[in-house]
């Protein structure tokens, strides 16, 4: 067979279609072998090469025979001539083309068949990309469940099998592929041959996504990592799309592109972006050109240029590997930690890289990892929307009722709570001691409430020392640690009731739930900072039950609050001063109670020997100042409680004291306890002998009674003392001081009178003893003056003979009818 110029192009043709078809059918049959979406879908990109090999097989096929036409027609032509018969034939130029059909055959496939065929390989990497996209991102059912689809790093991916034997044959594929289209992209700058500058390239970028394909496998087989070959099986349908779409607009751009006589036409299926792989020297002359076209004068050709083109790879050396180098340099923020992969494999997952300046090997020998430690992330429970965020603003514009349906723009998720419980009491049965806490309990069947709303704020970040397991275990975290939250929220509500969440502290709440959550996503890498619980009230058709009951509290402690306000009025109107009135009034009650204690245990002690008694007593009485220091002691305690008894009911009601001044009076209540207990034991050190002899000798009960007697008027003592002190009117003030003021003038009063009338009787005493005539006399007199000075007075005034009797009444004497004078008369 004769062999013309074109038939080392048609047997490269040939080569090359009968590579693509092996290559397609290893890929195809690796990717049923082990399970390897990638290598699937690289199977499908290496059929689409098959018809652009096959297109160039026919045309060059077709040249060769137009070539071996060409050779017949000239060889007849010189026969023609040399019997003088040729010139007719063969001078015509329209005539000698009837007789070249398969130049007009080529003419018709380079018109035609090399546009229809890129247009068919355009079609079907087209329709092929976006089935297999459409394959990876359609529903997945996993174990019976509807998956979104096929994420990079999700379930649902088949597991890779015999990875090492799909490596071997990928790796010789890779490099009969290579070889093979280095060796087509060479013959295709040849003019005549550049449709297999097209094929090289495609067979070109087949290698490449071979070798991606290879690393992604390696990847797998040796960190254990699916994720690559995972995101490669999502990259390889974009390629083709591009491709497809490149294609498509040279089809449209060759359709418009005027054709030069002599010229061949480049074929549509040859992409330029592959060809910057296939072909890269041709960038640099294509610059070159169009700077010169620019300038309008070889500007290529200065000497400033050729240095430049000479240097521009060494410098293009120098500057990938500078900067491969710095990849090498690792700058962690001060809010991150940095995890150092090494063909990924951790090295440091325990201990990451903190802020600062670090160094690793360059890429891809390691890869730096940076997570975000630092920032907070929040999430929000007890809404209908899991994924919703409150709008704050809208709260801070408007006041939120418990009736309220929405809440900062959300609906509210309503929560079970536990019914109020109560411990059954029979008809008979009073229990004389509080129930323990493992006694057995009724829940109320008509519990008013058992749905409840709340707003639960979860602040997390990433565990900077639980970064090892955040990579092992998490992709998104965000909804693994809301599942959680959610769970816990619903579990603590479900087993507290509606009393204990509107009483109990919601800070204390708070923190038991992020205890709770922060323990379960210890094991997922992941930090709770903070669990806010707020906006705690019950579901809308209960808020009107709850709101009369607020409505009752408040009216409650206003009762309380005016009762309070009554009492002080009165306290410091008797005394001046409430606290002061207190004191009296404490002073009064327990000076009292140690009068009728002294009376009861004298009476006991009446019984015992009087001698024994009074020596003891005596005795005892030596022991007064240990006595008083106790008394004392007890006193202050007494005062300490009521003062802290006090700022509980005051701050209970609002009015005005804080948690702090609480916490320093339950203090100032331990220290007093503490100084009564060693007071008491002072006291019991003390009497230790001299209790002994009087129990000895009176027995343990009289003996205690003594004791008590003993302490008891120290105690009398000590509280008319503080009474005594509290009276005193430099100090008193009120009503108790003005009735104070008063009884005490009174006093004076009558001491004074009293000395008056002793100063006179001893003056009539001393009167009477020297002149007794006389002082009767006078005293008759007075008497008679004293007695007659108010009384009616007549002077009669007759003859003693003739009895005549003239009645002289005083001037201003008026008459006056007396009652005897309208008496009836008698009969």
């Amino acid at each position: 067979m004769t062999e013309t110029l074109h038939t080392r192009s048609r047997r490269a043709s040939l080569g090359g279609l009968l590579l693509q078809l092996v290559a397609f059918a290893t890929t195809l049959a690796l990717a049923l072998v082990s399970g390897s979406a990638a290598t699937g879908q690289l199977a499908w990109y290496l059929l689409g090469g098959v018809p652009l090999w096959f297109v160039a097989l026919l045309v060059f096929r077709q040249r060769e025979l137009a070539d071996l036409e060409a050779l017949d027609l000239e060889e007849l032509r010189r026969e023609k001539q040399a019997t003088g018969g040729g010139e007719a034939l063969f001078g015509d130029e329209a005539g000698g083309v009837g007789f070249r059909v398969a130049e007009a055959r080529l003419r018709w496939m380079q018109r035609w068949l090399v546009p229809g065929f890129g247009l068919a390989n355009a079609i079907y990497l087209a329709a092929m990309g976006l089935w297999a996209w459409r394959r990876l991102a359609a529903t997945q059912v996993l174990a019976g469940v509807e998956l979104p689809g096929l994420r990079i790093g999700g379930p649902g991916w088949p597991t890779l099998t015999h990875v090492p034997i799909a490596m071997v044959a990928l790796a010789v594929l890779m490099l009969g592929t290579f070889l093979y289209s280095r060796y087509t992209s060479g013959m295709g700058r040849v003019p005549e041959w550049q449709l297999l500058r097209g094929c090289g390239a495609y067979l070109l970028g087949n290698a490449l996504a071979i070798m991606a394909l290879l690393v992604t496998l390696g990847i797998h087989q040796y960190a254990g990592t699916p994720t690559w070959e995972q995101a490669l099986a999502y990259i390889l349908p974009v390629v083709m799309v591009v491709l497809a779409l490149e294609t498509l607009v040279n089809f449209v751009l060759d359709i418009y592109r005027p054709r030069a006589p002599g010229v061949e036409a480049r074929a549509c299926f040859d992409s330029r972006l592959l060809g910057l792989l296939a072909e890269p020297g041709g960038i640099a002359s294509s610059i070159a050109d169009a700077i010169n076209y620019q300038f309008g004068f070889q500007v290529s050709q200065t000497w400033f240029y050729q240095l430049l083109q000479r240097a521009f790879v060494p410098l293009v050396a120098v500057g990938a590997a500078a900067l491969w180098l710095l990849t090498g340099v690792v700058v962690v923020q001060p809010y991150e930690h940095v995890i150092i992969e090494r063909f990924g494999r951790q090295l440091n997952a325990t201990d990451p890289l903190g802020p600062g300046l670090h160094f690793k090997w360059p890429w891809p020998i390691e890869a730096a990892r940076a997570y975000n430690t630092g920032q907070l992330h929040e999430l929000h429970v007890g809404f209908a929307d899991a994924r919703a965020v409150p709008k704050y603003d809208e709260a801070l514009k408007q006041v939120m009722l418990w009736t309220d349906e929405r809440h900062m723009g959300l609906e509210h998720f309503d929560f079970i709570i536990r019914p109020s419980t109560r411990t059954p009491v029979g008809p008979a049965e009073a229990p004389a001691t509080a129930p323990s806490l493992g006694r057995d309990t009724e829940t109320v069947k008509d519990a008013p409430v058992n749905l409840f709303r709340a707003d639960v704020a979860v602040q997390y970040r990433i565990g900077a020392r639980r970064l090892d397991a955040y990579t092992r275990t998490m992709r998104d975290p965000h909804t693994a640690i809301g599942n959680i939250a959610w769970e816990e929220v619903g579990r603590f509500l479900s087993g507290t009731t509606a009393d204990e969440l509107l009483g109990r502290d919601l800070a204390e709440i708070g923190e038991i739930l992020r205890g709770r959550i922060d323990q379960r996503v210890r094991e997922l890498g992941l930090e709770v900072v903070y669990v806010g619980l707020t906006n705690v009230h019950p579901q809308k058709t209960v808020a009107e039950a709850y709101r009369n009951v607020v409505k009752a509290e408040q009216e409650k402690v206003a009762a309380i609050r005016e009762a309070l306000v009554t009492e002080n009025e009165r306290l410091a109107k008797v005394a001046g001063d409430a606290s002061v009135a207190r004191r009296l009034a404490l002073a009064v009650e327990r000076a009292r109670k140690t009068t009728e204690q002294i009376n009861d245990d004298e009476q006991r002690l009446a019984a015992a020997d009087p001698a024994a008694v009074q020596a003891l007593t005596a005795r005892l009485a030596e022991y007064a100042p240990q006595f008083r220091t106790h008394v004392d002691a007890v006193a202050r305690l007494e005062q300490a409680r009521d003062e802290l008894q006090q700022v509980e009911l005051d701050l209970e009601l609002g009015l005005g004291y804080t948690l702090e001044q609480r916490a320093q009076a339950a203090q100032a209540v331990r220290d007093a306890e503490q100084q009564e207990q060693a007071a008491a034991a002072d006291l019991a050190a003390d009497l230790g002998s001299l209790r002994a002899g009087i129990v000895s000798r009176l027995g343990a009960g009289l003996g205690d009674t003594l004791l008590r007697v003993a302490e008891a008027r120290v105690a009398q003592r000590y509280w008319e003392d503080r009474l005594a002190a509290g009276f005193s009117p430099t100090r008193l003030e009120g009503e108790a001081a003005a009735m104070l003021a008063a009884a005490l003038a009174e006093r004076w009063t009558k001491e004074m009178d009293a000395a008056r009338q002793l100063v006179q009787m001893q003056n009539e005493r001393e009167a009477y003893r020297a002149a007794p005539a006389v002082y009767q006399a006078r005293r008759l007199i007075e008497v008679l003056v004293e007695g007659l000075k108010d009384a009616r007075k007549f002077f009669l005034a007759f003859e003693p003979g003739s009895r005549q009797v003239r009645v002289r009444f005083v001037v201003d004497d008026t008459l006056r009818v007396e009652p005897i004078d309208i008496a009836p008369p008698k009969p």
